[in-house]
């Protein structure tokens, strides 16, 4: 029942914050409602926009302006959802389902969340599809429907879908399997900043450098490699992807760009620059950091490594995009 709840608690990540068609006509609103203040709101959603509804509700669901109240956020959402405004369906089909401000009816939430797909509201039909995927959170695991719903969200060039749908080409989940497809999705979904799937653009990359060299996918101790072989095409491009997956904070990325700099693979090898990134992925919480030993790095390295990661993470501005992994997909 907990992990049925905490998949929808994580639905609000986005979904509270988004608002799709909020452009008003002018006779009822003179600006988008998202800058507008409450007092503002009020007035245009006692009128009946849909949008300002929408808005209003998301303001008391966030005590941005107002006192936070669920009850008053819902109260708004359900006029704004009765006239079929999509982002007010899914809204409350996420306070049903994980019970905020209402009585946990996740079967209530499915149905919700479904009319706001149907209507095209791509976040939505992405979480039809993490429901679907999971086999959590009142529908059953269905691989089809999830790759149905995570289609239609990523052909309207919503980026977590665009990932999702690459994993469904990838491992067969709902479809057949295409690796074709799945690295054109991942190239979307990279080139829209989600993090997973700039990682994992690096991961094809560096596998195919590999093939193309004739080695295992991982470079043993003993393992020494020309530096024809070293600037593969394929691992320069590589690197390239798992820098912009680290950049963004992403663990996975900046442990990868770790082991890029210390073998000089796809990149000049550089142990500070190697220390630097391991240092930003042990914060990040990567679960393989474990595996580098006190003697991978000098203590000299390891401080003008950590002075180099202080650094960028005072002067990084890249705000992360990154996507939860669903389990099972």
């Amino acid at each position: 029942m907990a992990k049925s709840f905490n998949k929808w608690i994580l639905f609000w990540g986005v979904s509270a914050l988004i608002c799709f068609g909020c452009e008003q006509s002018k006779a009822q609103v003179t600006k988008n409602v998202t800058q507008m203040t409450v007092a503002e709101l009020k007035i245009a959603a006692a009128k009946g926009s849909p949008q300002a509804q929408y808005e209003l509700g998301g303001r008391f669901h966030t005590g941005n302006g107002v006192l936070k109240d669920s009850t008053e956020a819902l109260k708004w959402w359900q006029k704004a959802a009765a006239q079929k405004f999509p982002p007010a369906e899914l809204s409350l089909g996420i306070a049903y389902g994980s019970g905020d401000g209402v009585p946990k009816d996740k079967q209530e939430g499915v149905k919700l969340c479904r009319l706001a797909a149907d209507s095209g509201l791509a976040r939505a039909q992405e979480i039809l599809g993490i429901l679907y995927s999971s086999n959590d959170g009142g529908l059953p695991q269905d691989y089809a429907q999830a790759f149905h719903w995570f289609k239609s969200a990523a052909v309207q060039g919503w980026p977590p879908s665009q990932y999702y749908l690459a994993l469904c080409f990838r491992d067969g989940k709902g479809t057949p399997t295409n690796s074709t497809e799945a690295f054109s999705w991942f190239q979307q979904a990279g080139s829209n900043g989600v993090a997973n799937a700039q990682f994992a653009l690096g991961n094809y990359y560096f596998s195919a450098g590999f093939a193309e060299i004739g080695i295992p996918d991982r470079i043993k101790p003993e393992t020494v490699l020309t530096q024809e072989q070293l600037t593969n095409r394929n691992f320069i491009s590589g690197v390239e992807w798992y820098r912009k997956a680290a950049n963004q904070c992403y663990p996975p990325g900046q442990m990868s760009l770790m082991v890029a700099y210390r073998n000089g693979v796809g990149v000049t090898k550089d142990s500070i620059e190697a220390s630097k990134w391991y240092i930003l992925a042990n914060h990040g919480n990567h679960p393989e950091v474990w595996k580098i030993t006190g003697t991978d790095f000098t203590s000299d390295q390891i401080s003008t490594g950590k002075k180099r990661a202080e650094e960028f993470s005072e002067t990084n501005r890249v705000t992360p995009k990154s996507v939860q992994e669903i389990p099972g997909l």
